[in-house]
């Protein structure tokens, strides 16, 4: 049984693990195509459950939800 839960632990751990990592080339993603749309300078979060506090360039700031998932943009700097 001690054995079963060391596997269960681990499974699960792998699977937040595949998941920070896809959440990670998602925000890259969103990144990239702003940057390329807009120039640099933006900054982007995608994951569930964070809280911000940014400094943002006036009218260069969006959070939205998408897919259960929350995505904040924000342009500071460059």
């Amino acid at each position: 049984r001690s054995t079963w839960r060391k596997e269960e632990g681990a499974r699960k751990e792998l699977e937040r693990e595949v998941e920070r990592t896809c959440m990670r080339e998602i925000a890259q993603s969103i990144k990239t195509g702003v940057d390329q749309a807009l120039g640099s300078g933006w900054h982007v979060v995608y994951g569930r459950s964070f809280a911000s506090f940014v400094t943002h360039e006036k009218m260069c700031m969006v959070h939205f939800t998408f897919d259960g998932a929350d995505v904040e943009v924000w342009k500071h700097g460059a």
